[in-house]
């Protein structure tokens, strides 16, 4: 997980796709404040992508407030989108905003 932290963006997004891989709850915490640093820099967004795929699998309910957030934000980019809406059913995603 400390690579999740690495300067090197390749090696953030190939340790995020490993723990995507593995889909272990406990790396959850970790791909949460990384992807929120992340998108911070539009320029990493293949690793935003595999973050947010990876948060999907590891991480838990409570992140959805952050990932719903961040969908509905314009500045976005597209592939957070993406990756929210393939890990994320469209209901869970909507389903706490407020009306």
């Amino acid at each position: 997980m400390r690579q999740l932290q690495d300067r090197s963006s390749a090696k953030r997004r190939s340790a995020a796709k490993r723990l995507r891989k593995l889909g272990d709850s406990y790396a959850g915490p970790a791909l949460l404040e990384a992807l929120k640093n992340e998108v911070r820099d539009s320029r990493t967004w293949e690793t935003q992508y595999q973050m947010t795929m990876a948060l999907g699998t590891c991480g838990s309910p409570s992140d959805l407030p952050y990932l719903r957030d961040l969908v509905l934000q314009r500045e976005t980019l597209h592939a957070v989108h993406t990756a929210g809406g393939r890990r994320h059913r469209p209901a869970e995603l909507h389903g706490a905003l407020p009306h």
